[in-house]
């Protein structure tokens, strides 16, 4: 049985979810969006509880065997706080349910998809039109599906055929000489179900 991979573009108001089981007729990744404009949602806690929710339901409807899910890019201190908060409560709820996750870095997801770490949004869509074959998507899904592509490669079922020298941004060191990603091992896969009671 191939494995799943669900990519997940966290994010306020459009989070980008891509999911792709690497087998040569099924494996065409499914992208979406998870839409959350504030105007719908009575406070902020009420729009963190539905973004939280619906990403445990995708998560719980997939089963994945791996999820890659975009890490922070810390342009500044607010961007930051507001960012992180969502991000941390979402990976802590995957991490708490014992989710197979691994955090890919902004510039190491950019690195593998384009060969440059500081591409732009249109160059991350460029290289999915090229490479994917999809040019039907957003940036957030975009990133999504990205995400999924460098999951999959790591599993040794690639979506497409990469340059060799992208794939090794996936493997090397940041200036502390630690992983870029930490990969985790693949374990029999838990439910989401009862999260957040």
């Amino acid at each position: 049985m191939s494995p799943v991979v669900l990519g997940l573009d966290i994010s306020w108001t459009s989070t980008g979810v891509a999911v792709a089981d690497g087998a040569p007729m099924t494996g065409y990744p499914e992208v979406s969006r998870i839409r959350t404009a504030p105007s719908k949602f009575r406070g902020v806690h009420d729009r963190l509880e539905f973004i939280i929710r619906a990403i445990l339901n995708r998560v719980d409807d997939t089963q994945p065997d791996l999820i890659c899910v975009e890490g922070l890019l810390t342009q500044s201190a607010q961007s930051l706080a507001t960012q992180g908060g969502i991000f941390y409560c979402v990976t802590h709820e995957l991490w708490r349910a014992k989710w197979p996750m691994a955090v890919i870095g902004p510039p190491t997801l950019k690195a593998f998809a384009t060969g440059k770490g500081t591409a732009g949004k249109p160059q991350m869509m460029v290289a999915a039109a090229m490479r994917l074959g999809r040019a039907d998507i957003n940036d957030d899904e975009c990133d999504a599906l990205w995400l999924v592509a460098a999951g999959l490669q790591h599993l040794g079922r690639p979506l497409v055929k990469m340059p060799q020298a992208q794939i090794d941004r996936l493997y090397g060191l940041n200036k502390k000489q630690q992983p870029v990603i930490y990969w985790p091992k693949l374990r029999p896969t838990p439910s989401v179900s009862g999260s957040l009671q």
